[in-house]
C-alpha cells in the first residue's frame, strides 16, 4: 500500500493499481480499509473516470458496510466519500459525509480523526460560505484538539481560522 501511494505520487498509476490489487491480495480482508486507500492512490490523479470509479467503489462499500453495522467501516468509507467530493467541489455532499464519520469516529471514541472531520466540515462549510457556522465547527475542533493534546491539528487549525476570517 505505502509503495501504491508513492508511486501515485510520482505519477505512476497504472504501477500504483497494480500494487493496491497485490496488498488486496495479500491483506484479504478489510475492503472499507482498501477501498479508503485505494481512494487516497486515485485521488492524487485527475483523471475524472478513476476518481469516479473509486467513488463507486466506496459507495458500494459503504452500503456493504452499513447493512452489517460496521460502524468502523462505515466511518472510513464517509470520511473518503467526504474527502472525494470535497475535491470535485461538492461541498454539500462532502459536510454530509464528513458530518456521518464525525458522529461514528465521536462514538468510537477516536478523537484525533473526530478533530479531522470537525476540520473538514469547517471547510465544506467556508466553501459554501457558511462563514459563521465554519468558525464554529473549527473553534470546536481546536478546543478539542489542544484538549486531546493534537498540537500538529492545532496549529492547522489556527491557519483554518486565519484563512476564514481573511475571507470574511
Amino acid at each position: 500500500v505505502a509503495r501504491a501511494i508513492a508511486l501515485s505520487l510520482k505519477g505512476k498509476g497504472e504501477a500504483a493499481l497494480a500494487c493496491m490489487d497485490r496488498a488486496r491480495a495479500l491483506r484479504g480482508g478489510d475492503e472499507a480499509v482498501l477501498a479508503c486507500l485505494e481512494a487516497g492512490v486515485l485521488g492524487n490523479t485527475n483523471d475524472g473516470v478513476r476518481i469516479q470509479d473509486v467513488y463507486m467503489r466506496c459507495m458500494g462499500v459503504i452500503s456493504r458496510c452499513r447493512a452489517r453495522g460496521d460502524s468502523a467501516g462505515t466511518a472510513l468509507c464517509a470520511m473518503t466519500l467526504g474527502f472525494l467530493d470535497g475535491t470535485t467541489g461538492d461541498h454539500q455532499g462532502a459536510l454530509r459525509y464528513f458530518t456521518e464519520a464525525l458522529n461514528l469516529f465521536l462514538a468510537r471514541g477516536d478523537s484525533l480523526r473526530a478533530c479531522l472531520m470537525m476540520e473538514n466540515i469547517g471547510l465544506a462549510q467556508r466553501k459554501l460560505g457558511k462563514y459563521s457556522e465554519a468558525q464554529k465547527a473549527y473553534q470546536e475542533a481546536l478546543t478539542l484538539a489542544r484538549l486531546w493534546g493534537e498540537q500538529r491539528l492545532a496549529v492547522e487549525l489556527l491557519n483554518d481560522l486565519s484563512m476564514l476570517y481573511s475571507e470574511m
